[in-house]
């Protein structure tokens, strides 16, 4: 079959959950089917020459979007009504080429990574498409709305009704769509859930091999993500300044690492010898396998978090909160520590360090949790069942 993939980024490095998205299933698709991928290139991305890249699709073309295509776009955005994310990657040259695509290879379904990418194909209506939603945006923005300044909380008010009415728009265009985890699919703004499927994110094989020998621990605490998206940074700033004080009472010596690309000046501040701001890392698996306690207090956002799903995989015992642990199947509940308030982590916290039975257990429990929903043969038979499903009609 010949599938055109349309992703809003290049996806490699993998550096964002949506690109991680997209790498894993046009491994997949790649197996078995002919594939032309096409990927907006908005940041200068030097990864675009990447044997990687060029391994995920039978052809591959990237579009270019510099930034005074982008400033257009978003002034013509504010004019329309269409979400400003997806006006920041709408360009008519790009859907022309898409278009020609469309005409030249006539490919046999259409698959679009997040509501960024559906405006260029939503109402081609004589060939099959999939949108992965990935998570519910206008859930993810509604939580953010709180957290920020009076004119930013203007944009995003703004942003979240628009993007309300974009989700039920797409849900009548597409004939198929996915979405990573129940949370996402409750709160999507969709009426007709008939053709939405829960659709996990997958984690790779490697992150499941165990090592005979253990690691030494240079880290008790680990956080990962990458820094531009705001609910990450939020989180790291939430453990250095309301948690780790609180935990250096009784452990003076703690050692915290918080990783991930991009971190801001105001987060670099931080870095000394407790606590290790690392930036963009090339192996992050290495920091799984050197940390004791895996710690993410997300307070904003909206899907599943992958940095926690690696964790569980590698075997390290985590502790999150209540809306990263609603994105995790119900099982979970017996796998991963939750906490809010800065007490409840520390109290969490101090019982993994003390307790060795609790954290060989949850070790254990985590391994088989993640290898149980998120091992990448569990998802890519569901990703499978979907675009048979969709072939069928």
């Amino acid at each position: 079959m010949k599938i055109l993939y349309l992703v809003s980024r290049v996806p490699y490095p993998i550096n964002k959950g949506d690109k991680l998205r997209a790498f894993s299933q046009l491994t997949s698709l790649k197996k078995f089917h002919d594939v032309t991928l096409l990927a907006i290139n908005s940041d200068n991305n030097l990864s675009i020459n990447d044997k990687k890249v060029h391994k995920l699709g039978n052809r591959i073309s990237i579009q270019q979007l510099s930034k005074v295509n982008i400033i257009l776009n978003l002034i013509r955005g504010c004019l329309s009504k269409l979400p400003l994310q997806v006006a920041y990657f709408y360009s008519k040259k790009i859907k022309n080429t898409i278009i020609q695509e469309i005409d030249a290879n006539k490919p046999d379904l259409i698959i679009c990574q997040l509501i960024r990418m559906a405006e260029y194909v939503k109402d081609i209506n004589d060939i099959p498409k999939i949108i992965d939603y990935v998570d519910a945006i206008s859930f993810g923005l509604e939580g953010r709305v709180a957290k920020e300044n009076f004119l930013m909380r203007i944009l995003l008010k703004n942003e979240y009704k628009r993007v309300l009415k974009y989700e039920q728009e797409l849900s009548q265009k597409f004939d198929a769509q996915l979405i990573t985890t129940e949370r996402d699919y409750n709160k999507i703004n969709i009426l007709d859930k008939k053709n939405l499927h829960i659709v996990p994110i997958s984690i790779d094989s490697e992150y499941f091999i165990s090592s005979s020998e253990p690691f030494k621990k240079e880290y008790d605490l680990l956080f990962v993500g990458n820094m531009e998206y705001p609910p990450n940074e939020d989180a790291a700033l939430f453990i250095i300044n309301e948690i780790l004080p609180l935990l250096k009472i009784n452990f003076i010596n703690i050692k915290l690492c918080i990783a991930g690309s991009s971190p801001s000046k105001k987060l670099l501040r931080y870095n000394s010898d407790e606590i290790k701001i690392t930036g963009w890392v090339d192996d992050i698996k290495v920091l799984y396998q050197h940390s004791k306690i895996f710690i993410a207090p997300m307070r904003l956002g909206s899907g599943v978090q992958i940095k926690l799903l690696q964790a569980l995989a590698i075997g390290i015992p985590s502790i999150t909160t209540n809306l990263s642990f609603q994105g995790l199947f119900s099982e979970a509940k017996d796998t991963i520590l939750v906490a809010e308030r800065p007490e409840e982590f520390v109290t969490a916290i101090t019982k993994l360090l003390v307790d060795t039975n609790l954290y060989d257990s949850l070790s254990e429990k985590g391994k088989m949790f993640a290898k149980k929903h998120y091992s990448i043969e569990k998802v890519e038979s569901e990703f499978f069942k979907v675009i048979n499903s969709v072939r069928k009609k």
